[in-house]
């Protein structure tokens, strides 16, 4: 499995949005092998001596601590049938990319990438443990799933959120998502809230704004 480094900031403009960041429901790339991944994606993969963003096996001790509590989250917030969470199982599929997000040795965060069609892809399992909400991880997290929809040929990136994370729908907005319609197989329920970016080169949606 390879393991990348992010840089938690690449600028002082960024560190500055960045720390702006609180909570999210819910980089690297998915390429399986270094030499081939593409140069734009190469460059911007980089170390960070406070954060790190790895592509990992979701049943890893580390990131069963950090689903664990997004799980924990999730299921005191929402009614059995309104939760739309991955469970292990889905987790390893073949068509799941999975993140996680460490700081000092820790998991301090996690995302999936699920490819659901040739040109687009949806956002699961975004979740940032209370103590780092504010570290930038949310960020770094969220630009390793587009680095990989984007590398996987999807123009579109869908997520479905819950109500009631107003500050972790704002961020979306900021990275460029907006608002949409249910997409997939998920009921109309009055608790999700349905999103999508445009990932296309010439969207300009720029640098932008999951259960």
């Amino acid at each position: 499995m390879m393991r990348l480094r992010i840089a938690a900031h690449r600028s002082q403009t960024l560190l500055h949005r960045s720390n702006r960041i609180r909570s999210v429901r819910t980089e690297s790339c998915c390429c399986d092998d270094w030499g081939a991944m593409p140069h734009e994606i190469a460059s911007a993969i980089t170390e960070s001596e406070a954060m790190k963003i790895r592509q990992t096996d979701p049943s890893s001790p580390e990131a069963v601590t950090i689903l664990e509590q997004s799980w924990r989250f999730l299921d005191a917030m929402f009614p059995p049938d309104q939760r739309f969470r991955l469970d292990m199982d889905s987790l390893r599929a073949s068509n799941i990319t999975f993140f996680m997000a460490t700081e000092g040795g820790m998991a301090t965060g996690c995302a999936a990438f699920a490819q659901q069609g040739d040109d687009w892809g949806e956002l699961k399992s975004m979740f940032v443990a209370s103590a780092a909400r504010g570290s930038g991880a949310a960020k770094g997290l969220l630009d390793a799933v587009e680095l990989c929809a984007r590398e996987k040929g999807c123009t579109t990136l869908r997520l479905e959120s819950g109500t009631g994370l107003d500050v972790a729908h704002r961020f979306y907005e900021r990275e460029g998502f907006h608002t949409i319609g249910p997409f997939g197989a998920y009921p109309d329920v009055p608790s999700s809230v349905f999103m999508e970016k445009n990932l296309a080169p010439d969207s300009g949606d720029g640098d932008a704004t999951s259960r």
